[in-house]
């Protein structure tokens, strides 16, 4: 519901960005199928998404306190793509 939110209102579009971080092309894929599905209005330029690159020793399983892992090294990832765009 949120993004759907911030897409309706052309200040936030206009302020903000959203970044949404996928560990593999295909999560990304189904993400921009189901936002079609589920939230048509949603244009596909509201978010930008992009795959984390797979660490070393791979994608922990994703159980119990692994979970935490995935999410702080995807939302390290997340800062370093930000970090590379141009101002």
């Amino acid at each position: 519901k949120w993004l759907q939110q911030y897409s309706a209102c052309p200040g936030a579009l206009k302020e903000l960005a959203v970044f949404i971080v996928f560990t593999q092309p295909e999560h990304m894929e189904l993400f921009k199928q189901t936002m079609a599905c589920i939230a048509p209005e949603v244009p596909e330029d509201a978010w930008v998404g992009f795959i984390a690159v797979k660490p070393k020793a791979g994608w922990r399983r994703a159980v119990g306190a692994e979970n935490q892992m995935i999410a702080a090294y995807k939302k390290w990832a997340g800062v370093v793509y930000m970090m590379d765009l141009p101002p």
